[in-house]
């Protein structure tokens, strides 16, 4: 393959066809099926590097060039808010995967081919569950998100969740790049197709057939509601911050009574659909609530999910510039506080107002992670708009009703993390609600993106998801991740829908993302397995 061309040369064409494949796979592009090929040819050009002795940066420089084509054409919402700050995005996301990859790539140069496309598969995973978990972290480009417009294909994720579905992709890849390698590389050894290899490729059509049986014969269980999330279409650059408040609630009122009925048991308002709900400690007096609930009077079981930020103070005395990291202080009250982008349930039944806040807060946007090492980003990322929000200590995950349903409510970047979502379904949660703000987006793509995980959350969890985006897409998933209605059209509405809630629990939801940690420590023991050869080689030599 490619025999006109140099062994660099064409290590760099495969290197550059798998960011491609990668690129026109990802959502909301309809080639996901691509993702099951789209490392053939890095691996080719892997196997073009070793046979000629080509040096190590060859493959590095690939791997990086690879990610960073995908990066910069899967994020173009990213790029669309800032040039600049998306592309450094895409170079350091790309430099760490690209420095991961060296250690299987170790392997392989030390003769151990088949033990290195096994740690490949557990270094890949490392960095998936690195990206759910530290405070830089970064999911939605987790390779089994990829799939998320097919949820057809995907049912199985009840049993592995998304990180199961980045393992049969990347495994998927190996499988038939090995089956295939004799007409990859004329030179290779292999003079015919290994009968477990072709065994192996034979299974990976078993989940697919699964999953469509699955999706067909699959009955939503449990209660129905009636859900109205609205569609405010308030600009973020332009008007979301410099509104009044009465003025916003008059938007979001006007949108609620389109759709609103006597039947209705959610009414949900999108992220920071409340710009300043005053202090954590009197949200149950707090005025402008008081009111909502009087403004649904008409609408006896109508529960209000909304979005909104709140403040807690930070009662230890500490000088100004000795503060903790996530504290900010006010010169005008001489006070420190903390900031939450949080989420609340107003019940007429109740006089306590639920509030939960945002865990996963989105990097150097919502806030500077390891702000003892990495202040210096706030000055380098200039989209961004200076928030400092906290993650509060107490937090009410799962909302509970006075009719005695049971709720979670996501706030944006949230709902790219499968097992967190999964823990708020395991302490009760019978649907899942996401609020967003994705007008400042700019670019319908990253809109689509995260739509795409509420289809997956969906699966993972079995639970319906009901979306209200301030300027996005809203919309509706039911039990088997279909969109059963969404509008994303720049025009102030809301929309309804009959939803199921559902108590029973799925395997991921009680195993979450066992199967990528299994993956990852056998590719650190692998790790740890190529540096013990390199040592004993140095010591015979």
């Amino acid at each position: 393959m490619l025999t006109n061309f140099s062994p660099l040369r064409s290590s760099w064409i495969g290197a550059i066809s798998t960011g491609i494949l990668l690129a026109i796979s990802w959502p909301p592009l309809p080639f996901g099926f691509l993702l099951l090929f789209a490392f053939l040819p890095l691996l080719w050009a892997e196997q073009v590097i070793l046979a000629n002795a080509l040096k190590t940066r060859t493959y590095f420089g690939g791997v990086f060039l690879a990610m960073l084509i995908w990066h910069l054409v899967s994020l173009r919402w990213l790029l669309s808010m800032s040039l600049l700050d998306g592309t450094l995005v895409a170079i350091i996301d790309s430099l760490f995967i690209a420095t991961l990859l060296m250690i299987p790539h170790r392997l392989k140069r030390q003769g151990k081919y088949q033990l290195g496309h096994l740690a490949f598969i557990g270094f890949w995973m490392s960095l998936e569950l690195l990206h759910s978990s530290w405070e830089l972290s970064f999911p939605l480009l987790s390779l089994g998100n990829g799939l998320g417009m097919f949820p057809q294909l995907i049912q199985w994720y009840e049993w592995t969740g998304a990180m199961g579905g980045s393992i049969w992709i990347l495994a998927v890849n190996i499988i038939l790049f090995e089956g295939f390698k004799k007409r990859l590389l004329p030179k290779s050894t292999e003079k015919r197709l290994n009968p477990k290899t072709v065994s192996l490729a034979l299974l990976i059509v078993l989940p697919i057939l699964w999953s469509l049986v699955r999706f067909y014969t699959y009955k939503e269980t449990g209660k129905k509601v009636e859900v109205v999330a609205i569609h405010p279409n308030v600009n973020c650059h332009h008007e979301k911050y410099q509104w009044s408040a009465a003025q916003l609630q008059a938007r979001y009122l006007s949108c609620t009574f389109q759709k609103i009925t006597q039947n209705t048991d959610y009414v949900l308002w999108p992220e920071n659909a409340i710009t300043n709900t005053e202090w954590v400690s009197g949200l149950d007096q707090f005025l402008p609530f008081q009111q909502l609930k009087d403004s649904l009077k008409n609408f006896p079981k109508a529960k209000l999910i909304t979005g909104g930020i709140s403040y807690e103070l930070f009662n230890r005395k500490s000088a100004r510039e000795a503060l903790p990291p996530r504290v900010s202080y006010s010169p005008e009250l001489k006070q420190a506080y903390f900031t939450y982008n949080a989420a609340f349930q107003l019940d007429r039944e109740q006089d306590h107002i639920a509030m939960r806040s945002k865990q996963q807060l989105v990097p150097i946007e919502e806030v500077i992670p390891y702000v003892n090492y990495l202040s210096f980003l706030r000055g380098m990322f200039s989209s961004f708009g200076g928030f400092n929000f906290s993650a509060a200590q107490k937090n009410e995950h799962v909302f509970r009703a006075a009719d005695g349903t049971q709720s979670t409510a996501l706030i944006c970047y949230e709902s790219a993390f499968g097992a967190a979502t999964a823990k708020y379904v395991q302490r009760g949660a019978q649907i899942i609600f996401v609020l967003l703000n994705e007008g400042w987006y700019r670019h319908e793509q990253g809109a689509k993106q995260f739509l795409n995980l509420s289809v997956i959350r969906a699966i993972e969890t079995r639970r319906c998801v009901a979306r209200s985006s301030n300027d996005g897409i809203s919309g509706f998933v039911n039990q088997r991740g279909e969109v059963l209605q969404q509008v994303g059209a720049y025009t102030p509405t809301a929309i309804r829908q009959t939803l199921h809630l559902n108590r029973s629990l799925t395997l991921y939801v009680y195993f979450k993302d066992i199967l990528a940690w299994v993956m990852v420590i056998l590719g650190f023991g692998l790790g740890v397995y190529s540096f013990s050869l390199g040592r004993s080689k140095q010591k015979k030599s």
